[in-house]
């Protein structure tokens, strides 16, 4: 009721209502009704086995707000701040420790993190507001450590379902959906704080999380846990945290001092995203005057593992 209210007072107050709107419109935005009740549950459940809270929304990363941005110096003395706002940042007290974790709701096609995208300047978004509050947070939080970065669909692929299907509310709607709210991201290879996430059983799968626990007779040590082979794509140790940190800082680097030396050749990103399609011109709104064309050259990219990215970036550090 209080989702409807809402979605009425806006409908009203900032859309004009029903003048001028299709049935097709109207439609589709009373279908968000459903889609916002179903990502209501799923926060209200997640948060209902975790340790973790919410403790701040839209969040300002900014030079006048509580969190200053990450701040790279240039060669011509000046210098860098990537400034934005945080959909949710959570946190977990431990030890004296404050960990966060920073949450992006996505909606449309699933969004899905690979550590191997930074390599082209993708993804980085979220990193540097994390990056932010480890390196700015501590006024607002006592003694703030990165627990990792997640995308969390909005719309649970509610999509793919018809009114009638959605009405009837049969187990492969619920399955799909479940499967659909399920995040993904980049987050600091603890067990301890894994579980203080989601309490993941051995054998089994997050339900919110892109981890799997295996079962073992020898237990591990408490902090490393025994993590699949799929699940360690998402996860990386705080050494290799730092690691990922100091390289989005040189290619926020490279790239400024590029624009600033006259360097903006279009060479467009191509191959990239969950279907391998993605192509940068496709949605870009100066693709009119550019002048590139379809078959002039393009930025591949190439997906590579977890390890040999953090390989390739090691080895680029030493020729530095």
């Amino acid at each position: 009721q209080w989702i409807h209210e809402i979605l009425e007072e806006f409908f009203i107050s900032f859309m004009g209502g029903d003048i001028n709107k299709t049935a097709r419109f109207k439609t589709l935005y009373r279908n968000l009704e459903q889609s916002l009740l179903q990502l209501a549950l799923r926060v209200q459940q997640e948060f209902l086995v975790s340790d973790f809270r919410p403790v701040s929304f839209e969040m300002p990363i900014q030079e006048d707000g509580e969190v200053k941005p990450v701040c790279i110096p240039l060669s011509n003395h000046g210098s860098v701040k990537i400034i934005g706002e945080i959909d949710r940042v959570d946190a977990y007290q431990k030890d004296g420790k404050t960990y966060l974790r920073v949450v992006d709701y996505k909606s449309g096609s699933g969004k899905v993190f690979r550590i191997s995208d930074l390599y082209y300047g993708l993804s980085m978004q979220m990193l540097l507001y994390l990056f932010s509050l480890w390196e700015n947070g501590q006024e607002k939080f006592n003694h703030p450590v990165p627990a990792g970065v997640l995308y969390m669909p909005a719309d649970g692929s509610m999509g793919k379902f018809t009114l009638f299907q959605r009405s009837q509310g049969n187990e492969d709607m619920k399955q799909s959906v479940e499967e659909g709210f399920r995040m993904n991201g980049l987050l600091l290879q603890d067990s301890r704080i894994i579980q203080a996430m989601e309490k993941v059983e051995p054998g089994s799968s997050g339900k919110y999380l892109p981890v799997t626990m295996q079962e073992t007779e020898d237990l591990p040590p408490e902090d490393e846990g025994n993590f699949s082979k799929k699940s360690l794509e998402f996860l990386v140790t705080m050494d290799e945290m730092a690691e990922v940190k100091d390289f989005v800082r040189s290619e926020i680097l490279s790239l400024c001092e590029r624009l600033l030396d006259g360097d903006i050749q279009p060479v467009p990103l191509k191959g990239y995203g969950e279907q391998k399609n993605g192509y940068a011109c496709t949605y870009c709104a100066y693709q009119s005057v550019c002048g590139h064309q379809d078959n002039d050259p393009c930025n591949e990219v190439k997906t590579t593992k977890k390890k040999e990215f953090l390989e390739q970036i090691r080895e680029e550090g030493e020729h530095e």
